[in-house]
């Protein structure tokens, strides 16, 4: 009677430690499965935190150039006023950097050497930026006189890169004239997981020749 009833208690500790087991081995299982889960959520949240994160550090790459752009244009109508008919007769500077600048000295938009505003506005060394990705447009505004008086600047085409008279047989740089400077700089956009594309981002700026 004794050994039948250790049997059967032998019998009832081995079913327990086989149920403990069998119930471990599920809850193992399933913390396998969940953490797998987890890892891929993760994962794909990940990709869109880092898309996020560096479509900010982009923008603001972006806000950059535009700034450039901006001071570049500035800086260039401001540099292209003074350098005007008279500015080759000015006694105080010797010599007087690209004095006397005309239509016919901007040939080109992006070559720095066939146009000396962009070649001073690539000498300005933005940090962060390639200056061979900025191009520049350069206009000559001739003034006018209204009936009423006033004046009115408008583009005359014949002041180009092959002419630097007017309409009216008048030099397109005379004092009163002005000069309009567009600035574009072709920012490579990059972000992860998106696209890669080229923004161009410029302003325009323009003034009076005074000199």
């Amino acid at each position: 009677m004794r050994s039948r009833k250790r049997d059967l208690a032998k019998k009832r500790a081995f079913t327990e430690r086989v149920g403990a087991c069998t119930f471990a081995a599920a809850a193992c299982k399933r913390m396998l499965r969940e953490e797998g889960s987890a890892m891929v959520e993760m994962g794909l949240a990940a990709i869109v935190a880092f898309m996020f994160l560096f479509g900010i550090i982009e923008t603001s790459y972006v806000l950059y150039s535009y700034n450039y752009a901006s001071n570049a244009a500035r800086d260039a109508s401001r540099y292209a006023a003074i350098r005007g008919p008279n500015s080759c007769n000015d006694a105080n500077v010797t010599p007087f950097p690209d004095c006397g600048l005309k239509p016919t000295k901007f040939s080109s938009t992006t070559d720095p050497t066939n146009n000396p505003l962009l070649a001073y506005v690539e000498g300005m060394g933005y940090p962060g930026l390639t200056a061979s990705n900025t191009s520049m447009e350069v206009k000559y505004l001739v003034a006018t006189k209204t009936s009423a008086g006033l004046t009115t600047w408008a583009n005359d085409a014949n002041c180009s890169s092959t002419s630097d008279l007017d309409a009216n047989g008048n030099a397109c740089n005379n004092v009163g004239n002005m000069i309009n400077v567009k600035v574009v700089y072709n920012f490579p956009l990059s972000i992860p997981f998106w696209k890669s594309m080229t923004v161009p981002v410029g302003s325009t700026s323009q003034m009076m020749i005074s000199e």
